[in-house]
């Protein structure tokens, strides 16, 4: 896991902040992070306590996803048992769900 504090998070490049998936608990976000060059999937859990939250709490991220192709636009299942995204293999923008 990659620890970063809120206010970094929210100010990193190539993010993908439409794309972002709320869990149905309300504390778990996924998203799409061009971090490496390759796009991937991260979630990262927020505190139970939102007092918490300062610039300076530090968010574990989580990589999911991994191996060839792009992975844009995650979504957590109605019920948050399962998390799916979209999969370009050959940059033709020709997505497969995953």
């Amino acid at each position: 896991m990659l620890p970063l504090n809120l206010e970094t998070l929210l100010r990193v490049p190539d993010v993908e902040t439409a794309g972002c998936s709320l869990h149905p608990d309300g504390r778990h976000v996924a998203f799409a992070w061009n971090k490496t060059g390759q796009w991937e999937i991260y979630t990262l859990e927020l505190p139970a306590d939102s007092s918490a939250v300062t610039p300076e709490f530090h968010i574990p991220i989580r990589q999911v996803s991994s191996g060839v192709g792009s992975k844009f636009m995650p979504r957590y299942s109605f019920d948050g048992k399962y998390l799916a995204w979209l999969l370009d293999l050959t940059g033709s923008e020709d997505f497969h769900l995953v």
